[in-house]
């Protein structure tokens, strides 16, 4: 037997012992890859009118009748961050996104209860928190003597 083998070999334990304690773990410095066809990264949504965020409508309300904008206004920061800061572009915009709504629990305007509608948005990485509306259908309407109702429109057969 060669007498530096022993040597040769209780170096190479060292040496890999070392590389396996000192290496950082490889997703330490890696970025998020953005979703494939993405436009841009969005970074915060206009807020919405309290009328819109808060809505109280009757029973028998549909879906299509209810406040839902089909765009919102949103800060982007496109991916292509290749741009240099002194090019004179700026490196956030601000842009009508299309979103859709999802309910929960589903809507049913038919129906008496809170409904919450969160926005959806596709073609762009978000990491702005999502905008709400909530949508209390059948809502409670104070009456004279102090009490609360809930009210139907319910049509009445007048003959007898």
């Amino acid at each position: 037997m060669n007498p530096s083998k022993p040597f040769s070999r209780i170096m190479a334990w060292i040496l890999a012992c070392v590389m396996i304690l000192t290496t950082p773990p490889l997703t330490a410095g890696a970025e998020q890859a953005p979703p494939l066809g993405a436009s841009g990264e969005i970074i915060a949504f206009a807020e919405l009118g309290e009328e819109i965020v808060n809505q109280t409508v009757p029973l028998g309300t549909s879906m299509a009748a209810l406040t839902l904008p089909g765009t919102l206004t949103a800060t982007v920061r496109p991916f292509d961050m290749a741009t240099p800061a002194d090019s004179g572009e700026p490196a956030e915009t601000t842009e009508a996104v299309p979103v859709t709504w999802e309910s929960e629990p589903e809507y049913d305007g038919g129906a008496a209860g809170t409904y919450v509608f969160t926005a959806t948005v596709e073609d762009y990485a978000v990491s702005a928190e999502l905008p709400v509306i909530t949508v209390t259908v059948g809502a409670l309407q104070n009456t004279p003597g102090g009490t609360a109702a809930i009210t139907f429109d319910i049509p009445l057969n007048e003959s007898g």
